[in-house]
């Protein structure tokens, strides 16, 4: 009897252990899976393809909102679509999370 519950002790602690590993690695996991959308959006933006962009630059926001730089791209593709109040909207949370980010101040500028 006292082996059973030291065994089940065991086997809750490889669990415990197992699910705080996954949970590791999915958060670990998240800002390279936000660059591979990012690289991708780049790509979209680079040859003209603006929407594509957009729905790529927003899927790496989602998994890494505090991304100045893709927060400031992302307000470009919006001033490319003509988008004017949603490109402030990402200029100015590229500037909160990286008010060294010169280009974000500029863009704000050249709008208002």
């Amino acid at each position: 009897m006292v082996r059973d519950k030291s065994r089940i002790r065991g086997n809750i602690y490889s669990i415990v252990l197992i699910v705080i590993l996954l949970v590791v690695l999915v958060v670990a996991g998240r800002p390279k899976a936000a660059i591979l959308f990012y690289n991708r959006g780049a790509y979209y933006y680079n040859r003209g393809l603006y929407k594509e962009a957009e729905v790529l630059f927003k899927r790496s926001l989602a998994l890494d909102s505090k991304a100045a730089i893709t927060n400031y791209i992302l307000g470009n593709v919006y001033m490319k679509l003509g988008q004017d109040d949603r490109a402030v909207e990402f200029y100015q949370k590229a500037v909160y999370l990286d008010p060294r980010r010169v280009n974000a101040y500029s863009a704000l500028s050249d709008i208002y």
